[in-house]
C-alpha cells in the first residue's frame, strides 16, 4: 500500500515483459529531484491495477532505488519517448494521443485522449468536495472510481459521435459569445482568457502566475510589429532540451549535449523567437518567464514587451521592458523593481508617455 491508500505493485526490470503492451490509462511522471517520490513512476492500467517503479539509479539520490532502467520503462509505456516535461509544466511536448496535467513540484501526469473527458468530470468532482486538495493527491481516485463505474466510459464511435455534436454545438455558441464581448469590451477578452488556464482550478503552484488583471496579461506568445515594420510573433520557449539514457538525464543547448546535475543555470535559460525572423532571438534568464505585450511605449513605431522576473518565494521581482533598437534588442527603461502584490492589484506597470520618446511608470 502507497502514500496514497491503494494497493500498487512495485515493479522492476524482471517484470518488463509481462508488462510490454499493458494498456495504461494514466502515467505519473516524476523529474529527478522532484518533490514526493522523486524519479518515480506511477500508472493505472484499464484492469485497475496501479503500479510503481524508479528510474534512478541507487546513487543518484538517496532514499530512491532503482526498480526499472529508463530503456525497459520506455518499452513498457512506449509514449514516454515523445514526451518532453519541459520545466515546471511550460514548454511540454505531449505524445500523441495522450492529455498532458501538470502536478506541480516536477511532477507530470498524462491520461489516454479516450479517457480524458471522463477523467477531468471525475476529477473535478473530487477536488470540489474537497477544495484544500490538489490534483496531485486524487488523480488515482479518479481513475479507479471511473475504471469501477465500468467500461463503457472508454471511447466507442457512438459516444465519439455524441462528443463531436456537442464539440460542434459549443464551437458555434462560443463563437457568438466572443464576437459579442469584442464588440462590448475588448478588455474583457485578457480578464476571460488568461495565458496558461487549468483544467483544476484547486491546483495551485509555486511557478504559475496570476494571469486574471487587465493590467498584466501574461502570455507565451505575443504578436505586434517589432521591427517596426512587419507583423510577427514572438514566442518563449524553454531554451534546453531533455532526454533520458540508461536512468540519467542529459541536457541539449546550442549544440552541446551533457549530462544534467541539478541547479545548473540551464534550468533557468529561454529563448524568445519571431515566428517570421522579423527580429533576432533574444535569451533570458529566469524562472518560467512570460511577455507582456507593451505596444509603443515611446512612440517611435516599434512595439516592445515587457517580463516581470519572480519567483514567488523571494525578493527577485523586476520588471525589463525590451526594445529592438539599432538591429539588436535593449531595455526601453531601466529595471523597475515591483511589490509582491503586483499581479493582485490589476494595475499597468508602464504607460506610453505624454509626448514621444516618454514612458510613463506606474
Amino acid at each position: 500500500m502507497n502514500g496514497w491508500g491503494y494497493e500498487i505493485t512495485e515493479i522492476s526490470d524482471k517484470d518488463v515483459q509481462a508488462l510490454t503492451g499493458s494498456d495504461i490509462v494514466a502515467f505519473q511522471f516524476a523529474e529527478p529531484g522532484a518533490m514526493g517520490y522523486h524519479g518515480g513512476i506511477f500508472f493505472v492500467t484499464s484492469d485497475s491495477k496501479l503500479y510503481f517503479t524508479c528510474y534512478l539509479k541507487p546513487s543518484d539520490y538517496s532514499g530512491n532505488y532503482a526498480g526499472m532502467s529508463w530503456e525497459n520503462l520506455l518499452l513498457v509505456f512506449p509514449p514516454l519517448k515523445d514526451f518532453n516535461h519541459g520545466f515546471a509544466g511550460h514548454g511540454v511536448i505531449s505524445p500523441e494521443g495522450w492529455e498532458y496535467e501538470y502536478l506541480g513540484c516536477g511532477n507530470h501526469l498524462l491520461v489516454k485522449q479516450s479517457f480524458w473527458e471522463e477523467f477531468t468530470r471525475e476529477a473535478k468532482r473530487l477536488l470540489s468536495e474537497q477544495p484544500d486538495t490538489i490534483l496531485y493527491n486524487q488523480w488515482m481516485e479518479a481513475t479507479l472510481n471511473i475504471l469501477k463505474a465500468g467500461p463503457e466510459v472508454l471511447t466507442t464511435s457512438h459516444s465519439m459521435k455524441k462528443k463531436t455534436v456537442r464539440i460542434i454545438a459549443f464551437a458555434i455558441v462560443a463563437a457568438i459569445v466572443v464576437a459579442a464581448i469584442i464588440i462590448w469590451h475588448p478588455w474583457v477578452i485578457i480578464d476571460c482568457f488568461p495565458a496558461e488556464p487549468s483544467l483544476f482550478d484547486p491546483i495551485e503552484d509555486d511557478f504559475c502566475p496570476v494571469n486574471s488583471v487587465r493590467g498584466h496579461a501574461e502570455r507565451e506568445e505575443i504578436t505586434g510589429k517589432f521591427d517596426g515594420k512587419t507583423t510577427d510573433t514572438l514566442r518563449i520557449s524553454f531554451a534546453a532540451k531533455t532526454e533520458y539514457v540508461d536512468s540519467s538525464m542529459y541536457v541539449t543547448l546550442d549544440g552541446k549535449r551533457f549530462e544534467a546535475e541539478n541547479n545548473e543555470d540551464w534550468e533557468y535559460l529561454w529563448d524568445i523567437k519571431a515566428s517570421r525572423g522579423t527580429v533576432p532571438d533574444l535569451r533570458v534568464f529566469g524562472v518560467r518567464p512570460l511577455m507582456v505585450f507593451e505596444g509603443d511605449l515611446d512612440q517611435n513605431g516599434t512595439d516592445e514587451f515587457g517580463i516581470l522576473f519572480t519567483w514567488q518565494t523571494s525578493a527577485c521581482r523586476t520588471y525589463e521592458v525590451y526594445t529592438f533598437h539599432d538591429g539588436q534588442w535593449r531595455w526601453l527603461i531601466p529595471q523597475v523593481r515591483t511589490a509582491e502584490s503586483l499581479r493582485a492589484s490589476g494595475k499597468e506597470l508602464v504607460k506610453q508617455g505624454d509626448h514621444p520618446g516618454e514612458v510613463k511608470v506606474t
